[in-house]
Formats: structure tokens, sequence, C-alpha cells
């Protein structure tokens, strides 16, 4: 058995494929309409190999993201080389930063806490 993708929705495709790949580095693998279900697909995938599957739904009209406490998944996690230029591209490309960086005890790693353009929230770590 394997995991094969990790599933996320947006309200703009375009957007969130731009912040995948200008902020994260992935590439875009495949896209496709599916107008029997009314959606559209993106195929995103990490230089590790792990693939995220954005869906839009064209008549989905509210995106919640739910309190703190109140959600049931909780973050992506990317390494990056350079996590200060990732932060730098956030905003840039509809994101926002929701942790500065900072280190955990006994770690010399830097990590810090963005979100997508739809609030998707996404840890980044840069190994020291």
């Amino acid at each position: 058995m394997s995991l094969l993708h990790t599933s996320i929705r947006t309200s703009d495709m375009d957007r969130t494929v731009a912040f995948y790949t200008e902020v994260l580095g992935m590439q875009l693998v495949r896209q496709k309409a599916v107008p029997e279900r009314n959606l559209e697909l993106s195929f995103l995938e990490s230089e590790g190999g792990h693939q995220i599957e954005v869906i839009r739904f064209a008549d989905q009209t509210a995106f919640l993201v739910p309190s703190y406490e109140e959600r049931v998944f909780d973050h992506l996690a990317f390494e990056v080389d350079d996590l200060q230029a990732v932060l730098a591209r956030c905003p840039e490309q509809g994101g926002r930063i929701v942790e500065d960086p900072f280190h955990l005890p006994g770690s010399t790693s830097i990590y810090a806490f963005v979100q997508d353009p739809d609030g998707v929230t996404i840890e980044i770590i840069e190994r020291a």
C-alpha cells in the first residue's frame, strides 16, 4: 500500500497552481476537466514525488476554514532550501504568513507556517 496524493479544494485553480509552483517549487504534472462531475483537477508534484490533487468544483461557493481547534486536517509540510525566499514569495502569490520563523528546542532547523490563498495551512521547514 502507498499514499498516492493529498487532495485540497480551491476557489481559483489558476491562483492555487501558481501558488504551489511559484512559492513551493512544485511541478504541474496533469490537469483535466471532469464535466460530468462539474469539476476540474490539477495534479502537482513535489521534488520528493508526493502529489497534491487540487480540485475546483464549479458550483462550490463557500470555502470555510475552521478554527484551529475545530479542524480535522492540520497542515501540509514542505522541506525547502531557503525558508526566507519562500516567505518572500508567499504574499506575492496570494498566501499569507501565519507564524514567523522559529526554532524548536534541541533543533537547528527553522520552521514557519503559511496559508495558501484558500487558507490551507502549510509548514515550511529549512533543515540546518
